[in-house]
């Protein structure tokens, strides 16, 4: 059974911003959804908690995968939307771009 998606506001933004490579994106949100766990890089530091993985050679798409968030207790990290309310079998998608820029924005 795949895991259900969430896209954060901002993932929506930098889907639109970036929207010539959605095909790509969306064949690895496919593979993502299809197999969450251990599926792409743990995120170290202020993003510990978040997983990384590539789209393209330069573009990332960084994502939690709710229940393996849960059993590494990172709720509190992450500070989700409705994290109590929010099925194990999901997959929260927090941003998308060029990798540089996409983790510069993230930690601000």
């Amino acid at each position: 059974m795949a895991a259900t998606p969430i896209y954060s506001p901002l993932f929506n933004e930098q889907v639109k911003k970036y929207s010539s490579l959605k095909r790509e994106l969306a064949r690895k949100i496919k593979l993502i959804l299809s197999s969450p766990i251990g599926y792409g890089e743990p995120l170290k530091y202020n993003l510990a908690g978040l997983s990384s993985s590539k789209v393209s050679k330069r573009f990332v798409v960084i994502y939690a995968y709710c229940k393996e968030c849960r059993a590494k207790g990172m709720e509190g990290v992450n500070n989700c939307d409705n994290c109590t309310t929010t099925p194990d079998e999901s997959v929260r998608f927090f941003a998308f771009g060029p990798h540089d820029d996409i983790y510069r924005l993230m930690n601000k």
